[in-house]
């Protein structure tokens, strides 16, 4: 393996890392919606609920 062809791959694996993260932070809002949804909650749960998800990371927009 060359360095260019290395370099490829490190920029491949750099890129491949900061997708996975991208795709478990989507899960994570996806199920914690799915668990707000299940449930019929009283207002005051619900807003508790979101900001257990905006403390997980999520913009208050996706909570």
């Amino acid at each position: 393996m060359e360095v260019p062809d290395a370099r490829r791959l490190k920029d491949l694996e750099s890129e491949s890392a900061r997708l996975k993260g991208l795709v478990a932070e989507q899960f994570l809002a996806i199920e914690g919606m799915k668990e707000i949804i299940k449930k019929k909650m009283i207002p005051a749960a619900r807003r508790h609920a979101v900001d257990v998800l905006i403390r997980r990371g999520l913009s208050q927009r996706e909570a």
